[in-house]
């Protein structure tokens, strides 16, 4: 598998223009999407899954989508949820970095009317019954959208397999609660429902795209990964996904999910602030138009993380407490990190001082032992993303491994260490969503792409294919990945060459054991 898609490579990154015209029928209305060309995989893209959440909707859980025509141009993107250009701004940084003008990265556009995911398949009227990805992106759940250049799943699909990516409300617009919101099914979590919705109208339509319901793998990055953990642990959701791969996901999944009753006293002050002062109604702020709420939500809502809230409904119990009960269904499960996550974002001129203040925020009470711990690294910038990397990602996956293994879960473990080369791979190391354009085989045409590139692209998406083909990332063609439960806790480390090793930083992840014992 590893030749196939590593020659497909060197064939890949020249155009994405289309041609041809694969049809599908879905509700009646016959979707026209586009062959790729040059490649036996079929696009469609923004396919609605539910009814525009504008007006009444807006905080509502998803609607049916009821076809108002008989055929739908299913060729292009539909606009992104509702956001500000941060995420562009920072492919925009990463461009520059390369050596590119920024502007060779185009402004995102946004609408309320979001509710849309797209497909690649390489199996249209085929009669196939083909594994199925599904891709949740990430941005803290207030940024991200299903088609950043990066998420194309052409690449993936080429290998027989089907690709859908999918889109959910963001911020304000998707994580929100308030009082008057206590009418129906869903008074809250409204992103999240969203997801259920989308994978929802996979099960129920991602046939006719030659996939099959029964043999769906959701993977995602970041807080998307995170939300696949709230998923993991909702109530209803065991036919939705058979299996999950979470990237640089624990500490954003791991986390205590927000109280209903403070998520609702939020909703309240967002009310008030948006009137000024004079509390406005639900009916009142969904008259406010979406980009002028967007703009007074960026400035209330500022430093705030949406994550999911114990709703009653889609989420009961927090993700500890189901661990600690073992009520949740055990899927396999690949999850990882990357080497560096935070190096990028910490200053050039970081301090001692700086270094200590990290130390006592991520080990309150073993911060000088944290420390120590990284003190024999030269580079202050890398021992702070050491403490941060360890206590924000690496060590909460290994501690969520460990569990998800004893509690009989089939888990494997990765570290991407993977840097680019030059200028840019000394800048940002290893960094927060590095490894997503190996994962899908779609580097950037602004980017330098060495062999090594490819070939580390190559093996790690032959670790996820196989994965979703058959329940284990191993192969003929890849080197053996051990199960996190075999003695030693093995974690497979994905560069050039490809290597198992013992999980990293025992010394910070003990510590961080130790701050969670003392947090409970």
């Amino acid at each position: 598998m590893m030749v196939r898609i590593l020659t497909a490579l060197l064939l890949l990154y020249s155009s994405l223009a289309f041609a041809s015209e694969p049809k599908v029928i879905i509700h009646g209305e016959t979707l026209t999407g586009k062959q790729v060309v040059g490649l036996d995989v079929s696009a469609f893209l923004g396919i609605p899954f539910a009814a525009a959440p504008v007006g009444d909707l807006r905080w509502q859980g998803p609607q049916e989508y009821r076809p108002q025509h008989d055929s739908r141009d299913a060729s292009a993107f539909a606009p992104a949820c509702m956001q500000k250009q941060r995420i562009v701004d920072w492919y925009r940084d990463l461009a520059e970095l390369f050596g590119n003008q920024r502007d060779v990265v185009a402004d995102l556009p946004v609408s309320e009317d979001c509710l849309y995911l797209n497909v690649w398949s390489p199996a249209i009227g085929d009669g196939e019954k083909l594994p199925v990805m599904v891709y949740v992106h990430g941005g803290s759940n207030r940024s991200g959208w299903s088609w950043e250049p990066n998420y194309h799943g052409h690449a993936l699909a080429q290998h027989g397999v089907v690709v859908v990516s999918i889109a959910y409300r963001l911020g304000d617009f998707g994580f929100f609660a308030h009082p008057e919101l206590d009418q129906g099914p869903v008074v809250a979590n409204f992103g999240l429902w969203d997801q259920v919705a989308a994978l929802q109208w996979i099960q129920d339509h991602i046939a006719a795209f030659g996939g099959d319901a029964d043999r769906v793998t959701l993977f995602g990055e970041s807080s998307g990964g995170g939300n696949i953990v709230a998923l993991m642990f909702a109530e209803n959701t065991d036919d939705l996904f058979a299996q999950v791969i979470l990237q640089s996901t624990a500490g954003f999944g791991l986390r205590d999910v927000h109280s209903l009753a403070d998520e609702r006293q939020r909703g309240v002050q967002f009310a008030q602030a948006l009137g000024d002062g004079v509390p406005l109604t639900i009916a009142q702020m969904r008259e406010i138009p979406a980009d002028e709420l967007l703009q007074q939500a960026d400035n209330i809502s500022r430093g705030y993380y949406h994550s999911p809230v114990l709703d009653g409904a889609l989420l009961s119990e927090s993700v500890s407490s189901k661990l600690s009960s073992g009520n949740f269904r055990a899927r396999p499960m690949i999850i990882g990190s990357n080497a560096e996550e935070w190096y990028a974002y910490i200053a050039e001129d970081a301090d001692a001082a700086s270094e200590r203040k990290m130390a006592e925020e991520f080990f309150p009470s073993h911060a000088a032992a944290a420390l120590d711990a990284v003190a024999a690294e030269p580079d202050i910038r890398l021992r702070m993303d050491r403490l941060r990397t360890a206590a924000r990602m690496l060590c909460p996956g290994q501690f969520f491994a460990q569990e998800m293994s004893a509690a009989g879960t089939d888990t494997w473990m990765y570290s991407f260490s993977r840097a680019r080369e030059g200028r840019a791979g000394k800048l940002w190391q290893a960094y927060h969503g590095v490894e997503l354009p190996y994962v899908f085989g779609t580097h950037d045409e602004w980017m330098e792409i060495s062999e090594t590139d490819l070939q580390v692209t190559a093996a790690t998406m032959s670790y996820w294919l196989q994965f979703a083909k058959t329940g284990n990332p191993n192969g003929p063609t890849t080197a053996n990945w051990p199960d996190y439960s075999k003695p030693g806790f093995s974690v497979q480390e994905i560069n050039k060459p490809v290597r198992t090793i013992d999980a990293p930083e025992p010394e910070l992840c003990r510590l961080y054991r130790e701050e969670l014992r003392i947090s409970r």
